[in-house]
């Protein structure tokens, strides 16, 4: 690259970091005053300038350590509404009693809160209590980042006429002689929007405000307005509030404090605590969806609880990341590291030197830059995202905006996950809490029976209901249950209705009484019911409610063997035919002691057993200690017919669960028995075919 060509590159990327740098140190340093002068006024007015000594040293500290352990490119601050919380409730003291209170007392008692409310946010973090924020819906995050917007748009024309600026003072704001005061400058914010998203250049918005800071200072020269004139009509940041008193040695200060006082006052702590996590979360959660990048919310509580500890050693006020700034700073795509040191040398340097260069600089420009994040905000989420949001969801962010203009921004948080959690509720409701229905037909447990009562059971199927629930089952949802059961019921044909709840993650009272109205419903119409898997505290309240005895059953195979077990006691006994009649004539030639293997999983065998009495089970090896029972075999069952037809290894070991007998079939017992092979065969073939054909049929209800 030439020299030529590396001169308006070098300045392309060192004026967007200038100007960047030195708009977020300077607002920086103004939020500190103008927040600390919100505390100390009236009787604790003369000690304004030792506080704003405290508060820059404090607000250097607390953006340095924050910027070190934040995960995003946060810039940590003093916040307002910490310092709105601390001067409202001492100023009920001092209007109570003048004198009660003290500078140096109420110095170190924002001191001191400031250190135990970092203790407190570090140990939140500690016990990973940021995943919370995880459950803020999206609506809620796009309605606090548009309140964020409309409040540093009303920040920024409270900036201009130099008081806070409420929904109620619109007809006051549009009046002739205060219209004309922070138009102008709203409507340069405007158009420094309208230009960053026009133009994406890096140079855009510095452009913009060098344009802005030297069109005023241009505009003074030729209008004849020196610098006391421009102050005296309030066009200057400065003069910033100087105290009444003189200077304050530390000797001085700590032999002012008041012990007892402190300690009346620290109630307010708890607030503190509670405002600092509630915003901490919330301004990192919406700095994440603003710079789209993740961020771990525990470690950004540590860095916030770490960042006031260390800020208390300098007598700063709590704060926490400053969603404005670090967009600001983001915009200007600053490095953390010089956005941070830029605010701490500024800070530090105005300690030093005093506030006079800040006096100097024009008002209307930081309003216009706040006001360009706050309309910046209120574009992209009240015009550009609402393409992607539902109408409902679209209802809520604009719920919370109306809550925050008209009643207040914490209020409008807690509305807005209120309206979230009612449409969730509403919408978890319609949803169906039955996973699947299916039937005796499809479903059955895993007892391998003799081929007449598989026949049987067959034909009775349909009188199985098995509803397999999942969810959480509450008062929505079980009312869409109960009202499936009385259309299930009232069809008629049901004699064994069974209720799994092992996909359930719980069941609420409401809930509990509903199944007590489908265990009635169930009782008048003469169906069993019974209920699988279900959690322990929720079998003990449906126990407590009296009413219909009902059943349980500790997983659903155990509920379809007794229902299977009731229905074969009901349906008709047929002859046998087919393999059963074959499995009558034969006789047992292997005999299994309880617990003996007939054989392992993998094996290979050309033969098949028939099971003549007893009980055994088949099982597979599973990553666990214990293996898993696969089916359990009754009398006239059929053992290892697969492997007698494919040839394939054994799918699955099979163990006696008590004494057993069974009769081996192979090609040589085949022979004696004087069989038809194909017709043998055939018949083995149709049992396994009724197999897959129930396994499909299963498959059809569970796809429904």
């Amino acid at each position: 690259m030439s020299s030529q060509e590396a001169c308006p590159h070098a300045i392309s990327r060192v004026l967007p970091t200038v100007a960047g740098a030195l708009c977020v140190a300077a607002l920086g340093i103004v939020f500190a005053i103008s927040f600390v002068a919100l505390i100390y006024t009236g009787p604790l007015s003369s000690f304004l300038g030792p506080a704003i000594v405290m508060t820059l040293i404090g607000s250097a500290i607390m953006v340095v350590v924050g910027a070190l352990l934040h995960r995003l490119p946060a810039l940590a601050s003093p916040q307002d509404t910490t310092a709105l919380l601390l001067a409202g409730s001492l100023a009920s003291v001092t209007a109570a009693d003048p004198d009660a209170l003290n500078g140096p007392t109420v110095a170190a008692l924002i001191a001191l809160i400031t250190a135990i409310t970092g203790i407190a946010v570090y140990t939140a973090g500690r016990m990973r209590v940021g995943y919370l924020a995880r459950y803020i819906p999206y609506p809620v995050l796009g309605g606090f980042l548009a309140a964020t917007g409309y409040l540093l748009t009303t920040g920024a024309v409270g900036l201009l006429l130099d008081r806070s600026i409420h929904i109620t003072d619109l007809p006051g704001l549009l009046a002739p002689d205060t219209v004309m005061r922070w138009l102008p400058w709203l409507v340069l914010a405007g158009g420094i929007v309208l230009a960053t998203r026009i133009f994406r250049s890096d140079l855009t918005l510095p452009l913009c405000v060098l344009a802005v800071g030297a069109g005023f200072y241009l505009w003074l020269s030729i209008a004849g307005i020196d610098m006391a004139g421009a102050s005296a009509r309030g066009w200057l940041l400065g003069p910033f509030p100087q105290p009444e008193g003189g200077r304050y040695s530390l000797t001085e200060m700590l032999s002012q404090v008041d012990p007892a006082m402190m300690v009346a006052q620290l109630p307010l702590v708890f607030a503190v605590v509670a405002l600092t996590l509630i915003g901490s979360l919330l301004n990192m959660s919406g700095f994440e969806v603003s710079l789209k990048r993740r961020t771990d919310l525990d470690a950004d509580l540590r860095a916030v609880g770490l960042s006031n500890l260390a800020a208390s050693m300098g007598g700063g006020l709590v704060g926490w990341p400053l969603i404005g700034n670090s967009l600001l700073a983001a915009r200007f795509n600053l490095p953390v590291v010089l956005s941070a040191g830029g605010v701490a040398l500024a800070s530090l340097a105005a300690v030093v030197m005093g506030q006079g260069v800040l006096e100097m600089l024009p008002r209307g420009l930081f309003a216009t830059l706040v006001g360009f994040l706050g309309i910046d905000l209120l574009v992209q989420w009240l015009w550009t995202e609402r393409r992607s949001f539902p109408a409902r969801d679209f209802a809520v962010l604009l719920l919370i905006l109306g809550t925050a203009m008209t009643v207040g921004f914490l209020t409008a948080i807690a509305v807005g996950i209120g309206a979230a959690a009612v449409l969730f509720v509403a919408s978890y409701a319609r949803l169906d809490p039955v996973r699947a229905r299916t039937s005796g037909v499809a479903r059955r447990s895993v007892i391998e029976r003799a081929g007449a009562e598989e026949e049987r059971l067959t034909a009775a199927g349909e009188s199985i209901v098995i509803l397999e629930l999942s969810g959480f089952i509450f008062f929505g949802s079980a009312y869409r249950l109960s009202q499936r059961v009385e259309d299930d019921i009232a069809a008629g044909g049901v004699s064994e209705l069974i209720v799994d709840f092992k996909r359930v993650a719980g069941v609420d009272v409401s809930a509990i009484r509903s199944i007590g109205q489908i265990a009635e419903a169930c009782d008048a119409r003469g169906v069993h019911l019974i209920l699988s898997a279900v959690p322990a505290g929720a079998a003990t309240l449906i126990a407590r409610q009296g009413g219909p005895v009902t059943e349980m059953a500790e997983t659903l195979d155990d509920a379809l063997r007794a229902a299977e077990d009731r229905v074969l006691a009901m349906a008709p006994e047929t002859a046998p035919s087919g393999v059963d009649a074959i499995i009558g004539s034969l006789v047992p030639t292997v005999s299994l002691a309880p617990g003996e293997r007939l054989f392992a999983e993998g094996s290979t065998s050309t033969a098949m057993f028939i099971l003549c009495s007893g009980t055994a089970r088949a099982e597979v090896a599973t990553d666990g200690p214990e293996p898993l029972v696969v089916r359990r075999h009754m009398p006239g069952s059929m053992i290892g017919e697969i492997a007698f037809c494919t040839g394939l290894p054994r799918t699955a070991s099979v163990v006696a669960e008590t004494a057993c007998d069974l009769a081996v079939i192979d090609e040589d017992r085949l022979d004696d028995m004087a069989l038809d092979r194909a017709a043998f065969y055939a018949l083995v073939a149709a049992r396994l075919g009724e197999r897959l054909a129930r396994t499909t049929r299963l498959l059809q209800q569970l796809s429904h």
